[in-house]
């Protein structure tokens, strides 16, 4: 052999004297700044669209129960032959005149 290759090469050991350690911390630093940062912006971005959906659901919710309201209270005062209800106004005018017919005891 030539005395200017070595006999046994040894690249199994590792070569600390390479490894530059403030790029390395300074990279991780930054690594984890960026990855913690990222993160809470999608969280904060799903929290926020889950929160109008829901808001969006329930404004559904109320309008669908509001106009079934108005439509039961519609049916109260005009009556209903479907349902056999008869209007309100009328109900309380018989009511009146059988009370007021009535001697007091």
């Amino acid at each position: 052999m030539s005395e200017h290759i070595p006999a046994v090469i040894d690249d199994a050991k590792p070569h600390y004297a390479d490894i530059n350690a403030p790029v390395v911390i300074l990279l991780t630093v930054v690594t984890a700044i960026l990855t913690y940062s990222s993160i809470a912006f999608v969280q904060g971005y799903y929290f926020q669209w889950d929160k109008s959906r829901v808001e969006r659901q329930s404004a559904d919710s109320v309008s669908t129960s509001t106009a079934y309201l108005m439509e039961e209270r519609q049916m109260l005062s005009d009556g209903s032959e479907e349902r056999k209800i008869k209007p309100i106004g009328q109900s309380m005018s018989k009511i009146v005149a059988e009370w007021s017919a009535k001697p007091a005891e």
